[in-house]
């Protein structure tokens, strides 16, 4: 009988608590979930100890109204009051409870953590950077090629592989003959442009994973 009374009164104590803090849970919920979708490494989301003791206080609240209400452990608000690390369901259930602004400002991070954070940000930028200007240079390739082959069907004494007159490379393109020799692969010049520029666009995406990994190391997700 006695713990039909205590387990009848924790009961109704936690649907009071629900009903107190049901408007700060709607008026908060949005903003914990953008906060949760914001902040993706559980280990940059973590609770400011400070700042829940002063939102559990400014409600009057105990630690133990404070769990029942976000469905949690007194031990569980102990802990983390106490400067220990929340999982992340905890921090959820805080989270509805009390608001996104309890959450550790970057600030206040470990350096430790600002250092990574940071690092990742930059290294991310320059493997996009880096991914960018080869994407580019591959693309420019393939087109100059596919001009050439196109351009010995409009100026074909003008377009070719040329050679002095000393057997001496001068330049692929079109070009003006009378500067740069002699034009020798005739309309061979068409089949192994067009080939040249298939393959720079095929091998674009393998090549550039090639160049970021020995650049940057091995850590690119695609």
């Amino acid at each position: 009988m006695t713990q039909r009374c205590i387990s009848y009164r924790r009961k109704s104590q936690k649907c009071a608590l629900s009903r107190e803090c049901r408007g700060v849970s709607c008026s908060n919920r949005q903003t914990a979930n953008y906060s949760l979708v914001q902040t993706k490494q559980e280990d940059v989301m973590q609770i400011d100890p400070a700042k829940l003791v002063d939102a559990r206080l400014a409600r009057a609240m105990s630690q133990e109204e404070a769990a029942i209400a976000a469905d949690l452990s007194a031990r569980t608000i102990q802990r983390i009051e106490a400067g220990l690390p929340a999982s992340l369901e905890s921090t959820k259930a805080l989270l509805t409870i009390f608001g996104a602004h309890i959450i550790q400002e970057i600030a206040a991070l470990p350096m430790a953590v600002q250092r990574d954070s940071m690092r990742l940000i930059i290294e991310r930028s320059c493997r996009q950077s880096v991914g960018l200007a080869f994407d580019g240079v591959a693309l420019l390739f393939a087109a100059t090629a596919l001009i050439v082959a196109l351009g010995k069907f409009f100026v074909p004494s003008q377009t070719g592989l040329f050679m002095s007159s000393t057997n001496e490379f001068e330049g692929v393109g079109i070009i003006n003959p009378a500067k740069f020799g002699h034009e020798v692969l005739g309309f061979w010049i068409v089949p192994l442009m067009l080939l040249m520029s298939s393959l720079l666009l095929m091998s674009a995406d393998w090549s550039r994973r090639i160049v970021l990994n020995v650049l940057f190391g091995r850590t690119d997700r695609g």
